[in-house]
């Protein structure tokens, strides 16, 4: 009886995530549509997708979050073969043109692997995996906004737009997630977590200077789960 309990549970949280994709992609054509430039839907699209990712720790059965993964993926697969005008349109919201590191990898499918590196540790260690979940969805949509305002650029080679303004809040945003999620489970002092959380932030850091576009970000999280696990 709880087994089928747990199991409807589960499958609850994944369809409402399936339900919550489409309208994701719905918003993204209409927004395409009326002419809202494609790094604006999708960083738009990528913040929001931590509605689902705040759910995690509801999931009774951890493989039904590696479910909803493999449906990120799928929709992906879809979305590449269609050639309906709806998905040709969500193909030009979510494909973020105009500057050549960005097609070293199509943002989409950066964030479906940063998302499976989360799922993988929250199956093995769910207080990394959660904050790492978070950090995928927040922390690079909220670096390259900062970075639109031109503040102290430093001129990295492969990203010469990125900002110091928006590093800083990079490292500040991990830490303070990363140490949320290891609170959430073990109830530690925030305090005792500062250092290795800034630790892994500073390395998502580096690398997002470091790596070509879209390719950083699963790596950063990768890098950030290491070090937590590490420390």
């Amino acid at each position: 009886m709880f087994a089928v309990s747990y199991f409807n549970i589960n499958m609850v949280l994944t369809g409402l995530f399936a339900v919550g994709l489409i309208q994701l992609s719905w918003l993204a054509v209409i927004m395409r549509r009326a002419g809202v430039p494609p790094r604006t839907i999708w960083l738009s699209s990528q913040s929001l997708m931590a509605i689902w990712v705040v759910l995690w720790p509801a999931y009774t059965q951890i493989e039904w979050v590696g479910a909803g993964v493999l449906l990120w993926f799928g929709w992906l697969l879809w979305l590449s073969l269609a050639k309906t005008p709806f998905f040709l349109h969500l193909k030009q919201a979510w494909s973020v043109p105009g500057k050549g590191d960005d097609l070293f990898l199509w943002p989409p499918l950066s964030l479906a692997l940063s998302l499976l590196v989360a799922a993988l540790f929250f199956y093995a260690i769910p207080e990394f995996g959660l904050g790492l979940a978070l950090c995928a969805v927040w922390l690079f949509p909220l670096a390259d906004l900062l970075d639109r305002f031109g503040w102290m650029k430093l001129q990295f080679p492969l990203h010469p737009n990125q900002t110091l303004v928006a590093h800083l809040a990079l490292i500040v945003m991990a830490s303070l997630l990363c140490s949320w999620s290891i609170h959430l489970y073990h109830g530690m002092s925030w305090q005792q977590l500062w250092m290795a959380t800034g630790i892994a932030g500073i390395a998502a850091s580096l690398v997002r200077a470091l790596l070509p576009g879209w390719l950083n970000q699963p790596i950063a999280v990768l890098v950030i789960g290491g070090i937590l696990w590490a420390l």
